[in-house]
């Protein structure tokens, strides 16, 4: 897939003062951009630090004129289509699209649609979202406008991690999926953990917490899988490909055996975790005594 974004007069040229144009193409698998230059000897190359900040601006300003065109498109097309899903992955979306996403579909007509078709599935996954870009989200999440929210892959950052904790602890909250996987970088602190931890125990919306991928170690997430004893709707919670191991993985199960008798989770997924060869056999006893709360691995 490919996007033809910018033709653009040159602002300056060293070599030729006549106009010169410029047309960027992106492959969204690669997630890279190229200029070619149409008059230019030199294939296109820059010649100079002035010449290359020209070209900076144009990119710069090419993609904030895109985002909003994606964001624009997106919201048409699943209206024309009669769907309920937004899908902008891997488009370099800042805050301030995030912003202006949120302005639309909070627009009455918009709030009508979502609720009419069961709330929209917002797929946000590898742009440039932060604190702001979260904080512009929280209204939708109390409506029913929004039922699916995919940010993984975004530098959310500790604050807009919390940010989405008291997203989730909101009285009015209606979000049923939640995905911050393989977040940017990929880490996620004890003071985030911390607050996820605190939301998803007072939370009574969410269907499905999905936190793969961000290096969770045995105690923190022994501390996300805790909220499982008191959390009576999250029915599937995801920490496949962290740092969990054989000590996080007892801890897990011990922590699930106090309560087994008041638990609603169906799946906890574990894959992709160094949990050791002891761990099948205490998972396998787990399962076959639990078969309503399965641990995947």
């Amino acid at each position: 897939e490919s996007f033809i974004f910018s033709i653009v007069e040159r602002a300056r040229t060293p070599l030729n003062p006549a106009q010169s144009f410029f047309v960027g193409t992106r492959k969204t698998s690669l997630a890279k951009f190229t200029f070619y230059d149409k008059y230019r000897p030199s294939n296109g190359n820059m010649t100079d630090l002035a010449d290359r900040e020209v070209i900076l601006e144009i990119e710069a300003e090419a993609l904030r004129l895109m985002g909003y065109s994606l964001v624009q498109m997106s919201i048409s097309k699943m209206k024309e289509s009669n769907t309920r899903y937004i899908k902008i992955v891997k488009q370099f979306l800042t805050n301030e699209h995030i912003d202006n996403l949120a302005e639309q579909l909070m627009d009455p007509s918009m709030i009508q649609y979502a609720q009419s078709v069961g709330g929209i599935t917002l797929d946000l996954t590898e742009n440039n979202i932060g604190v702001e870009g979260i904080d512009s989200l929280q209204e939708l999440t109390r409506n029913s406008v929004v039922e699916a929210l995919l940010l993984g892959r975004n530098p959310l950052g500790d604050e807009g991690i919390c940010t989405l904790a008291e997203l989730l602890k909101h009285p009015d909250c209606s979000l049923r999926k939640l995905d911050i996987s393989h977040l940017q970088p990929r880490h996620l602190s004890k003071r985030a953990v911390t607050a996820l931890a605190d939301a998803l125990r007072s939370n009574i919306s969410l269907l499905e917490f999905k936190v793969a991928d961000n290096k969770i170690a045995d105690d923190d997430a022994i501390q996300l899988v805790e909220t499982l004893t008191s959390n009576s709707t999250l029915k599937v919670l995801d920490l496949s490909k962290n740092s969990i191991k054989q000590k996080g993985n007892k801890g897990i199960i011990k922590t699930l055996q106090r309560s087994a008798d008041s638990l609603a989770f169906s799946n906890l997924i574990l894959r992709f975790n160094d949990l050791g060869s002891s761990s099948a056999g205490f998972i396998k006893d787990w399962n076959n005594n639990n078969p309503d709360h399965q641990i995947i691995h």
